[in-house]
This record gives C-alpha cells, structure tokens and sequence, in this order.
C-alpha cells in the first residue's frame, strides 16, 4: 500500500510530457498488481506503459511490459497471451536481448503447456534450459519441460530434466519441484512417495 501510494504521488509531480517516467510508472504500478495476481489491472497499467515507452523509444522496458504481458496472460487470456509474447520475442530478437528472447521462449513454454500442446511447449522449454544460465530467474522452463516429457510418456527424460532443476528460490520454485516428483513417483507407481510429495506440494501451493 505504501509503495502504491508513492507511485501515485509520483503520477501527479510527473510532467505530461517525461514519457519514460509516465512510462516507469505505470510499469512499477503493474508489477504491483502483478505480484498480487490482479491480472487484469496488471496488464491495463503495462500497456500504458508501452505506450509512454513507444513515445520515449524505450525499447528495454517496451519488451518486458510486452513479455510480462505475455506471462501473466497464458491461462485467463490465451489470445492475448500469444500474441503479446510472440510480440516481444520479435522485438527482443530485432534487439539482440538475450535475456527477453530466452524469457519469451518460457512463456511460449508456458502458452503450449496450458494449450496441451507438449511437443511445442517442450521444444520451447528447452530452448529456454540450454541458455538457463544466463537468461532465467526461475524454473517454469525446467517445469514445463519435466510436465511435458511426462504427458509424453518419457519418464527417464522427465528425471533428467528434474534432476537438472536449480536449486529453488520461491514457493513456487519450491512447488514445482515437488509437483514434478510426484509425478514422476505416480508413473513410476510409487503410491506412498506420490502422496508425500503431493502433500508437500499441496502445502507450498497454499502457502
């Protein structure tokens, strides 16, 4: 609340025309509705921020309001998702943005996996895990490649790829790695480790 009420104070001082702070707020507002899963505020405050962004010629902030879009879009909005992620994948590529083409490929990732689609959202995942290093900050890569080995019926992929999964750094990194062993346990028709670690997934996810 307080950040929010210091984002708007700073709408207000704003000059009409400083597009690139008009622009970095609406996107700071954005991650803000964002990280509380208001996804529709969300995305109305990034698009502003294209748009300030567009007039600023602000082409870092542009593409990750385009990706961030993308991201938060895939399972209330799949039209929309797919389109604003193939959009910022173009123009990260047109800028040789590492980081915001291997971030487009997760979401990408994500869209196909939330599609059905396994083979495209595993070969978008791994795209995304060969340049795990240096492009990601977290494992949805590393999820929905592991996910989707498994509705392929390819249990040994499934374990390399969970074998491979960083060390994790939020409840969500910490969820998935569980989701992705119980399920591996339950193909593998291990009944007592597939309910442990749906447990602990369960718990992490209601956390």
């Amino acid at each position: 609340k307080a950040a929010m009420r210091n984002y708007k104070e700073a709408q207000y001082a704003c000059p009409d025309n400083d597009n690139f702070h008009q622009g970095y707020i609406h996107y700071k507002i954005a991650c803000q509705f964002q990280h509380v899963a208001e996804v529709e505020l969300a995305v109305n405050h990034f698009k502003e921020a294209i748009s300030h962004f567009n007039k600023s010629n602000n082409k870092l902030y542009k593409i990750n309001c385009f990706v961030s879009i993308g991201e938060i879009s895939r399972e209330s909005n799949p039209d929309t998702a797919f389109k604003y992620i193939n959009e910022g994948l173009r123009q990260a590529q047109a800028n040789n943005d590492t980081y915001h083409i291997f971030a487009s490929y997760t979401n990408l990732a994500g869209y196909y996996f939330y599609q059905n689609m396994h083979e495209k959202s595993l070969e978008n995942s791994l795209k995304a895990i060969k340049n795990s290093k240096i492009t990601l900050d977290n494992n949805y890569a590393f999820y929905y490649a592991c996910e989707s080995y498994l509705a392929l019926n390819k249990i040994d992929s499934a374990q390399h790829i969970q074998s491979l999964m960083p060390i994790p750094r939020s409840l969500v990194d910490s969820m998935q790695v569980y989701r992705c062993l119980a399920e591996i346990a339950q193909y593998k028709g291990d009944n007592k480790s597939y309910l442990t670690f749906s447990e602990i997934a369960d718990s992490l996810s209601n956390s």
